[in-house]
């Protein structure tokens, strides 16, 4: 079988208008719909511009929709429209091979506590392929108003780039309600002669979608590899901006391939199993034919050895935090530091030059310590950051209260910082973390594991509400 050696990853962030009970039929499996069934469809990424124009023509898109709400007062986002679906064609139907997408549906309430994570675009085995790669689903649905029940009427698959003013018989009309059952061929007439008011007179009055009563969403189909992923073991997915609506996000590209790769490939039980696989066999092969042979870790952060790289900030503040709150231990004698240690502002919060700020009492005679950390992935603003941190210190008042100023960092940094005069207290390189957590009997253990760990091999359902 050929493989695909590290497909383009990318997470869609689904911000639709139309009701919770259409936004979650997009996520459901076959198994769970019905006209999914009949049609032989998956899960769905969907993109949303409001229900006009009727189009799989981007450039068609752009300009029906900006004459239309230029018309009627609107803010005209045609562009935008244009671009999502030129992304939606490029990664569905015109793909050359696949791409690995985490579509987060944020604003259905039942589906806020994880994302579909699969690939779309044609993959090296077959057998995990969805049926209908080639064509954009116009996915039609009514309801949401006057206490009636909101529903997806049907899911009418149409080539990419059908539009409105094609010849009769091949424009997207007669497409749909060739296609269509009769209560979507209806739909899909009020939402086009409703469209075509909007364009010829500026005197039309606006209607909102749920007005009309109809839905339009233009989507591809999840190939057979999508699985549901849990926010509560995939934190960093949480995270994601919610601005834009196709986004490569770097940092959370290595979760996004680990995320990909559980339950199915044996083995993988954690994010560093992940780290350790590809740097020690070279690579990862899904049963789809989809191959991780590189980690974007090693790109953004080249001078960061071991899997501590794969973490996101926050969870390296979280582990910091916790090596903080364990006393601090040495890993030459396991002698900690500090006991009773608390924090007392939120770790990596607001402030501008610290990460952690907690107080807590010296080991060896109890004096009370007031404790400021920075931690950092970065070896390019580091001096900056350290005399910002050692600022804290220098500025501080006389007080019978000890002042500690701590700094985690990658290794490589320590000379450079020793070079220009600047120094915390402690330095602690960030590559020694795991270690330290494996070999202390003085720190949790299983603060890391937690970090680390990806679920179980299970697949979770998407929860019912």
């Amino acid at each position: 079988m050929d493989v695909v050696s590290d497909p383009d990853t990318r997470f869609i962030n689904h911000k639709i208008d139309p009701p919770d009970e259409i936004v979650r039929w997009l996520a459901l499996p076959q198994s769970e719909a019905p006209i999914k069934q009949d049609r032989d469809i998956g899960r769905l990424v969907a993109m949303d511009w409001g229900n006009y124009p009727a189009s799989t023509s981007p450039e068609e898109v752009r300009k029906r929709k900006d004459r239309a709400e230029s018309n009627t007062g609107s803010n005209t986002d045609g562009e935008k429209a244009e671009r999502t679906l030129e992304k939606l064609i490029e990664n569905g139907p015109g793909a050359d091979e696949p791409s690995v997408i985490a579509a987060r549906y944020q604003d259905a309430s039942n589906l806020r506590s994880g994302a579909l994570v699969g690939s779309i675009g044609p993959l090296p085995n077959e057998d995990w392929e969805a049926t209908h790669r080639e064509e954009i689903l116009l996915v039609i649905g009514r309801g949401g108003q006057d206490d009636a029940p909101a529903e997806v009427l049907d899911a009418v698959p149409v080539p990419p780039n059908t539009r409105q003013d094609e010849p009769e018989g091949n424009d997207i009309g007669d497409i749909v309600f060739a296609r269509a059952n009769d209560v979507a061929a209806e739909a899909i007439k009020t939402i086009i002669e409703t469209g075509c008011e909007r364009e010829g007179d500026d005197n039309v009055e606006q209607r909102s979608d749920s007005d009309i009563g109809y839905y339009l969403l233009q989507a591809v189909e999840f190939n057979r590899d999508v699985n549901w992923i849990r926010y509560r073991d995939f934190p960093l997915f949480a995270s994601i901006q919610h601005r834009g609506t196709t986004n490569g996000w770097n940092k959370g590209s290595d979760h996004l391939r680990a995320a990909y790769s559980i339950g199915t490939v044996q083995g993988l039980k954690r994010l560093d199993d992940f780290y350790d696989r590809v740097h020690g066999e070279g690579e990862i092969e899904h049963p789809s034919g989809v191959v991780w042979s590189t980690l974007r870790a090693d790109e953004e952060r080249p001078e960061v050895s071991g899997p501590i790289a794969l973490l996101s900030d926050g969870q390296l503040e979280t582990v910091a935090n916790e090596f903080l709150r364990g006393g601090a231990p040495d890993l030459v004698d396991d002698e900690h530091r500090y006991h009773r240690v608390h924090n007392t502002y939120p770790v990596g919060g607001s402030l501008a030059d610290v990460d952690i700020l907690a107080t807590g009492e010296t080991l060896n005679d109890g004096t009370p310590v007031e404790i400021a950390a920075q931690v950092s992935f970065e070896t390019d603003s580091h001096l900056e950051k350290m005399a910002r941190l050692t600022a804290w210190q220098d500025s501080a008042v006389e007080s019978e209260v000890s002042q500690e100023v701590w700094y985690f960092g990658p290794e490589e940094i320590r000379d450079d910082m020793c070079d220009a005069g600047l120094s915390a207290d402690w330095f602690v390189p960030i590559e020694t973390l795991p270690k330290l957590f494996h070999e202390s009997d003085r720190l949790d253990e299983e603060v890391l594991n937690a970090i680390f760990r990806v679920p179980s091999e299970e697949v979770v359902a998407i929860p019912e509400k």
